[in-house]
């Protein structure tokens, strides 16, 4: 395969700000940015719930011409069931609206349903989204943390209405959360969704930098300690067997190496541009490729190949107590910078219920 062949069945990098404008301080998020932008990358995402808009307004600030035609910048947006909210259609407008205000922009270029709100019929969610595209508040339509069935019902709802149909799909997947690979994939690759992972670190478990053993008070701070979302990132990744998975890793990547290995950050964001379930879909369809929320990573292996890190495929699946052998996606972070993520397109399954 050619490089350039390579280049193109590569995921590309969406640059996740859930951090921007209020933990991470103003300097180090325009500095995020920009560097972003000047890697050759175009896709942002926020959502109306991030740091209670904080995000979205920082991104506004910046003068970028968001949602603009000529704009050579993406954004993306997500309207949520939390905190009072709901996905009734007042309050999806309420928020579209609202982000747009906040964002300086008239439209965003993708609009995501963030989470189910089973107490809202979906089909009063999805007519109210399609009357806010009739009038070019956002371009594409995404659903993210929907279940597989769920997908298919709107995309049979929205086709048998003539409505606007989803085309992107917001997951959790890394290397050992894979619960998306044996329903979700299929899925979006029947309706011929789009994917886009968030949490490509595990919320930073997958940085190697916690230890299983250690009491709270000498665990490094990030997202499993010292902040609000805590309990909720410990609940989804703090499980022994992701710890001894991680230790698997290492031992391979010191037998490959020898005294300098690549980091764990870099091995699982290698493993997820080269070896996961992205890649599997890439092939299957090279134009439907898109993004992940997470730096590219450049280290090559003997004779310029990225290095195979088979281990992480074969060792890091392995499922807890009723967990399927299966792929998933979560917002992972780098210490003291923004959230990353991946994002590829593959034709359609059924989504898995994981919240983000």
């Amino acid at each position: 395969m050619s490089s350039k062949a390579r280049a193109l069945a590569l995921p590309a990098s969406v640059l996740g700000t859930i951090e921007m404008g209020w933990r991470m301080d103003r300097s180090a998020s325009e500095a995020a940015v920009h560097v972003f932008l000047e890697r050759g990358h175009r896709e942002l995402d926020t959502a109306f719930i991030y740091g209670d808009g904080q995000s979205e307004s920082f991104l506004g600030s910046l003068g970028l011409g968001l949602g603009e035609g000529g704009s050579r910048v993406k954004i993306a947006t997500k309207a949520n069931p939390m905190e009072g909210k709901s996905l009734r259609p007042e309050s999806v407008r309420s928020q579209l609206e609202t982000s747009l205000k906040r964002l300086q922009c008239p439209r965003v270029d993708l609009f995501y349903l963030h989470m189910p709100d089973h107490s809202t019929p979906i089909e009063e969610t999805l007519r109210a989204c399609n009357d806010l595209h009739k009038e070019g508040k956002f371009v594409e339509l995404g659903l993210s943390n929907y279940a597989s069935w769920e997908v298919a019902e709107i995309c049979t709802l929205c086709k048998s209405k003539g409505w606007v149909l989803p085309t992107v799909y917001q997951g959790m997947y890394n290397a050992t959360t894979r619960q998306v690979e044996t329903e979700l994939f299929p899925c979006l690759h029947h309706f011929g969704l789009r994917f886009y992972a968030y949490n490509p670190l595990a919320g930073g478990l997958l940085t190697g930098k916690y230890k299983y053993e250690d009491k709270d008070k000498s665990q490094p701070l990030g997202r499993f300690f010292g902040n609000s979302w805590s309990e909720t990132y410990r609940n989804r990744f703090w499980k022994e067997h992701h710890f001894q998975a991680i230790a698997l890793v290492e031992k391979a990547l010191a037998a490959s190496y020898g005294a300098s290995p690549p980091s764990m950050t870099s091995a699982a964001l290698r493993w997820m541009y080269h070896h996961s379930g992205l890649q599997v879909m890439a092939r299957r369809r090279p134009g439907g490729l898109s993004g992940t929320h997470c730096r590219q990573p450049t280290g090559k292996g003997p004779e310029g190949e990225p290095p195979t890190l088979s281990v992480m495929h074969r060792e890091t699946a392995m499922p807890g107590p009723g967990m399927p052998r299966c792929l998933s996606l979560n917002e992972g972070q780098v210490p003291d910078g923004p959230s990353w993520s991946i994002e590829r397109r593959c034709p359609r399954p059924r989504p898995s219920a994981d919240e983000c």
